[in-house]
């Protein structure tokens, strides 16, 4: 009897051993399938998506700034060669310079703004001279243009009142034309040179024209403004300087 247990025994061992070979490889297929499906923290971005850092920059609105003076400028001690024997200096005309600017975006920093310019400015000049006629001396005048070329900037310290009363300093490069005729004087001059322009004044701006006018910005400039003449011919002047600055 004990022998026939026995028997019956691993009779039973060895019929439920492939069912637990196959419990056992299901049990691995889907513990390997749990460890390759990656786990929902890890597919979750740690960061997040700023749509603002891709938009595209916002075109600034487009201006037209324009500056327009008259000066007192007049060239210092200038002369061209003379056939006469007593002639003077040139002297400005009756009318006085005008100058007309056309300003650029400006750049602004921390304690100041800096604004690139490009205009000409435009003078007639005269000058005096004896003619000797039969004994006698006569006075006569020689006409002539004189016209400056300007790109340079304009440098605004912001100390006063920023954006109403501005101090300003302005440097431009300006090649310089002068155009004399034939006369008594000389057989005529065509001629171009080159000179610094200076301009140190101030700034003063009126909202309330500007807005009734329909300007974004309107107000006053003026100053002292001087020429540093770069070549040996060129000319060379000073005088007071008085305009407006509009923006459209």
């Amino acid at each position: 009897m004990k022998f026939n247990g026995l028997i019956s025994l691993l009779l039973l061992v060895a019929a439920s051993a492939p069912f637990q070979l196959f419990a056992k490889g299901n049990q691995k297929a889907h513990s390997a399938k749990v460890e390759a499906t990656p786990s929902k923290s890890y597919l979750v971005p740690r960061g997040h998506f700023n749509l603002e850092k891709y938009a595209a920059p916002v075109v600034p609105e487009a201006s037209f700034k324009l500056e327009v003076s008259l000066s007192t400028w007049a060239p210092k001690k200038f002369s061209e060669a003379s056939r006469l024997s007593q002639t003077r200096d040139f002297e400005s005309g009756s009318v006085p310079r005008l100058s007309i600017y056309r300003s650029f975006s400006h750049w602004n920093f921390e304690t100041f703004t800096l604004a690139p310019k490009l205009g000409f400015s435009y003078l007639k000049i005269q000058r005096k001279g004896e003619l000797a006629l039969a004994g006698a001396s006569v006075v006569i005048e020689q006409e002539g243009k004189l016209a400056f070329l300007r790109a340079g900037l304009e440098l605004v310290p912001q100390l006063i009142l920023d954006g109403v009363l501005e101090p300003a300093y302005g440097l431009s490069f300006a090649p310089s034309w002068l155009q004399l005729p034939a006369s008594e004087f000389n057989e005529g001059i065509n001629r171009v040179d080159i000179s610094l322009e200076h301009f140190l004044g101030f700034n003063l701006y009126l909202p309330g024209a500007a807005q009734s006018l329909g300007l974004k910005s309107f107000g006053l400039t003026t100053g002292f403004e001087w020429t540093q003449k770069l070549s040996s011919k060129a000319p060379a002047g000073e005088g007071l300087l008085f305009g407006l600055k509009t923006e459209i």
